[in-house]
């Protein structure tokens, strides 16, 4: 066992022992420390203890402590000494630090617990950036519990290794798990929510995974605002156009307006307005009419705007999106015919149903876990 990998096991409800810390080994004997991590509520801080002790191996190969020298019966002009180098003390200060941050809460592990002691290495500032991106508490535990389940699949020994390591590889792999971890979290949310969640909630829902709106396009986007005014109010102050979000293009900083509807809008009527042809909905219609008007208030009211409210932005010929819906029925052609039909015809609006924008993070998380076909849907 390396000397950044150590284990506890629980020895009372108040106690429990942590593996030995070797500070010096030869073939047959070696110097330990073995603590041992205690409540102490007295005095919290105070959370570890233990003892030195020279060891021996025995004819089992197993590691016993050499004889005890028992201090109260030294007589005078008697005395014990026990010498440290450097580098022992730096072992031995090291694996306290790790100790006292296991028991930093106050409480003693349970049960028999692995422990790996992480430098602060490229790799683990990437994963403090990546948890520390999100700024909801909750998001960020779920997205931080998905990948502790992750660790506990490794080998201690060789993810002791990819902590370490400041190689790209490891960094690539770092990454890829949190990002999965991300991507798994916002697709069982939204399949958990795809019959019942009204407006409020998928607005919120983007606002807090702004990131998955991006996935639609192929540039990168950033967030300006939510719940956005782009003008068209009349002399009377009354009116007024809202867009769901703003978001701009990173690289061109061209304006990106938002709507967003629920999945169980229609985009049909359910009746055939011919033989084979569907008519959109009034819902997806309307919806349509609000997305191009608040467009056309962005590019008219753009200086009016840009009084210094909101981070830069420019609207040439900005981008109008609607995810709204689910899609018709596989098996009905002439359903998804009309509705193709229809959202080709529109200019300068894309409109993307709930089941595409989760296929596309649904491909994502597949790149990312190729072995996993536990989210493919072909099943």
């Amino acid at each position: 066992m390396s000397q950044d990998h150590f284990t506890t096991d629980t020895t009372s409800r108040q106690t429990a022992q942590a593996s030995p810390i070797v500070l010096r080994q030869s073939d047959r004997v070696r110097l330990v420390f073995a603590p041992q991590v205690v409540r102490n509520d007295q005095n919290p801080d105070a959370s570890v203890n233990g003892e030195f002790a020279y060891q021996r191996k025995s004819v089992h190969d197993a590691w016993e402590d050499a004889t005890e020298i028992r201090l109260g019966q030294l007589r005078s002009g008697e005395g014990v000494r026990l010498s440290l180098h450097s580098g022992e003390v730096l072992t031995l200060f090291r694996r306290l630090q790790s100790l006292y941050s296991v028991a930093s809460d106050g409480a003693v592990p349970r049960g028999h617990q692995d422990w790996v002691a992480v430098p602060n290495t490229p790799v683990v500032e990437s994963l403090r950036n990546a948890l520390g991106r999100d700024s909801d508490s909750g998001t960020r535990e779920q997205l931080l519990d998905m990948f502790l389940e992750w660790l506990g699949s490794q080998d201690p020994n060789h993810l002791l290794e990819m902590l370490q390591s400041g190689s790209a590889s490891a960094l690539i792999s770092f990454d890829a798990a949190m990002g999965a971890a991300r991507l798994r979290k916002f697709l069982t949310e939204v399949e958990d929510h795809l019959e019942s969640a009204g407006e409020p909630y998928w607005q919120d829902l983007f606002t807090r995974e702004s990131w998955a709106i991006s996935q639609i396009y192929a540039y990168p986007l950033v967030i300006v605002g939510s719940q956005v005014y782009v003008g068209g109010k009349r002399i009377t102050n009354r009116g007024g156009h809202v867009a769901d979000f703003l978001l701009r293009n990173r690289l061109t900083d061209v304006a990106v307006v938002v709507e967003i509807k629920t999945p169980s809008t229609p985009l049909l009527n359910r009746s055939p307005y011919r033989s084979g042809v569907y008519a959109c909905s009034q819902e997806l219609a309307g919806a349509v009419a609000q997305l191009l008007q608040a467009r056309d208030s962005l590019v008219r009211e753009y200086s009016q705007l840009t009084s210094g409210e909101f981070p830069e932005f420019r609207t040439w010929s900005p981008k109008a999106l609607l995810i709204v819906g689910r899609l018709p029925s596989s098996s009905d052609a002439d359903q998804r015919r009309s509705f193709e039909l229809y959202r080709a015809s529109l200019r300068d609006l894309d409109v993307v149903t709930f089941e595409e924008l989760v296929e596309k993070v649904r491909i994502l998380l597949n790149m990312l876990e190729p072995g996993d076909r536990s989210m493919d849907s072909s099943g």
